[in-house]
């Protein structure tokens, strides 16, 4: 009889201890899925603003265009943010146009 008693003392402890196991590799898959959604939506970012930036330096060769950002806002639209198109002058870079955001 005395070891069935230590046997039930014993698991309550270790199933305590499996739970603050289970939390925390809980929390660990949670804080990493976050993490990876985040990395992943800066590479589309990314991409999507070298795209943006390719296609208009096509449309305007003899101009500089630079993009300061492009994201996508799933569902919704894309937001393109810091466009400028400049023309080489003889006193230098002049901007044609600057756009803060725009929105498509």
């Amino acid at each position: 009889m005395p070891l069935e008693t230590e046997s039930k003392q014993n698991s309550r402890p270790q199933s305590k201890a499996n739970r603050g196991g289970r939390l925390s590799w809980i929390l660990l898959l949670c804080a990493s899925a976050v993490m990876a959604y985040y990395v992943v939506f800066d590479r589309v970012d990314h991409k999507l603003t070298s795209e943006i930036q390719s296609r208009l330096r096509k449309q305007f060769p003899q101009h500089c265009v630079t993009v300061d950002r492009a994201r996508l806002v799933p569902g919704e639209s894309i937001v393109i943010d810091g466009l400028s198109i400049g023309k080489a002058t003889e006193q230098g870079l002049r901007d044609v146009i600057k756009i803060s955001r725009v929105v498509c």
